[in-house]
């Protein structure tokens, strides 16, 4: 009975650890779209999908994390200049690197993105939906979060800037960081 639970156990590390390891690898790369300097360590909300790899290949998503009270009271304090100013980011590469911060609301231009009707059906336009449908690669999404993210963009109160790719908006009353990309 012994050398039973023993392979067992030897069966389910050899499953679990993989598992487990892939789940900590999609959380760092899912943080790694926040500036460090922010602490954000907690994920909300993830809505992501992607048709290939690889160049041709097209990812789209929308993924919400908790904003600490302490940085959301310093954006609210110092407001985009506290952004303007935060350090590098440590690790190398563009993730978590954004320039050329807004107070919003935003205001949509014809680059915004797409209110084809294919993905209408995914949600309300215009809104975030829109911008992450602009290459035809519509997502689902929660209609609590989506309303949660269309009422940062278009009242005022919060914040946002382009990265190399993709959108961040920082919503302070809401202790919310929002990344959205499209592509």
């Amino acid at each position: 009975m012994a050398k039973y639970w023993k392979c067992a156990v030897v069966i389910a590390l050899t499953v679990a650890m993989p598992w487990v390891g892939c789940q900590l690898y999609i959380r760092s790369h899912h943080l790694s779209f926040v500036p460090e300097a922010l602490n954000v360590s907690n994920i909300l909300y993830v809505s992501e999908q992607s048709w290939g790899f690889g160049p041709g290949g097209n990812e789209t998503g929308l993924l919400v994390f908790q904003l600490p009270a302490s940085a959301a009271a310093q954006l609210k304090a110092r407001g985009i200049d506290y952004l303007e100013k935060l350090p590098r980011n440590t690790r190398e590469g563009w993730p978590g690197t954004y320039t050329d911060w807004h107070e919003t609301p935003l205001m949509i231009d014809d680059d915004w993105g797409s209110a084809s009707y294919e993905g209408r059906k995914y949600w309300t336009s215009p809104g975030i939906g829109d911008y992450l449908n602009k290459y035809g690669f519509p997502i689902p999404l929660e209609k609590t979060w989506e309303d949660m993210v269309n009422r940062a963009l278009f009242t005022p109160g919060s914040y946002y800037a382009h990265g190399r790719i993709g959108l961040i908006i920082i919503v302070p009353d809401e202790l919310r960081v929002i990344y959205a990309y499209n592509g």
